[in-house]
């Protein structure tokens, strides 16, 4: 499996383990719509990997993830705000998430809104 694509979650796996990083510390992690999309494939692969045994959630910096990114809920910039966003992406990201059967850890570091 290639996890070279992922642009704000930074992905490596080692042995069975695979490690996925909320990758945006400059924004304490915040959810922008390149992110959320990735969080709703990144469930996808892990379960097809057959390499991976476990995933380990985290955040880069300081902390874990501050919810939302505030910027993209408005107007979004070049990325579109959140009402662009399809509505049945949040469930997705939920079901996506659910459907993987491999074990998930969270790994929480600072802040989790």
């Amino acid at each position: 499996m290639n996890y070279a694509d992922y642009k704000t979650l930074q992905v490596m796996r080692e042995d069975k383990v695979l490690r996925v990083v909320l990758n945006r510390p400059q924004a304490l992690n915040a959810i922008n719509a390149r992110m959320h999309a990735e969080l709703v494939q990144i469930w996808r692969d892990a379960q097809q990997d057959d390499a991976v045994s476990v995933v380990v959630l985290t955040g880069a910096g300081k902390a874990f993830c501050a919810g939302g990114d505030i910027n993209w809920m408005g107007d979004g910039g070049e990325d579109g705000g959140a009402a662009d966003m399809s509505p049945d992406m949040p469930r997705k990201l939920i079901m996506n998430l659910l459907a993987c059967e491999k074990p998930i850890i969270c790994s929480l570091n600072g802040d989790a809104i």
